[in-house]
């Protein structure tokens, strides 16, 4: 009976809704799953244009993490992305990404790239398999952003990497020209989420 409610629990949060334009069927052989066509397209670009974007995905292609990504235009102002622990069956482990809508594309895959180093610290460490188990994994650690809101500095880097290569530009991407604060923030950000019901977690 468990196992029967993980599987429907897998399968409602794959095809839940999505408040964006053009929804899309997911491949059922891979491990990153784009849930729009919006989401595939920024996909593809990362894979097209930054090489630590490539390593993210073929790391998580690799393992036995699951991960559906989809953008919303229903996240609070101020959150550029999230990443959710949604259940396990006896092989795999699933996660769901979240972005926000409203950005601009770039900063998107950017934050995708973040988010995508959060899955990859789940793949890497077997223990994870709850979402109560990927809260104490980031108590230990990761970096505190909030009351029950936490972030790693690898994935605050992998962002950054990844915006810094989409624009062929060397160095520390906060020094380049073009970075906006509000996207410092965004990629500085609160992107594990602990649960989906409380407020002010990401």
């Amino acid at each position: 009976m468990r196992s029967a409610l993980t599987l429907l629990f897998v399968w409602l949060a794959a095809h839940n809704p999505i408040e964006a334009e053009g929804q899309r069927a997911t491949n059922p052989n891979a491990r990153v799953r784009p849930m729009q066509t919006r989401v595939e397209m920024l996909l593809a670009t990362g894979m097209d244009r930054s090489e630590t974007f490539r390593q993210l995905v073929r790391r998580i292609e690799r393992s036995d993490v699951i991960v559906y990504i989809e953008a919303r235009h229903d996240l609070r102002d101020g959150v550029g992305g999230s990443m959710r622990f949604l259940a396990r069956s006896a092989t795999d482990r699933f996660v769901r990404i979240q972005l926000n809508a409203g950005y601009r594309d770039h900063t998107l895959i950017a934050l995708l790239g973040h988010e995508l180093q959060h899955a990859v610290e789940v793949a890497e460490h077997d223990e994870v398999r709850s979402p109560e188990d990927l809260r104490a994994f980031y108590r230990r650690a990761g970096v505190r952003t909030g009351p029950d809101s936490f972030d790693s500095n690898e994935a605050r880097q992998a962002g950054y990497l990844v915006r810094d290569e989409m624009f062929g530009k060397p160095g520390d991407l906060r020094l380049v020209r073009g970075v906006s604060l509000d996207e410092r923030r965004l990629l500085d950000g609160n992107s594990f989420a602990a649960d989906d019901d409380r407020p002010g977690l990401r």
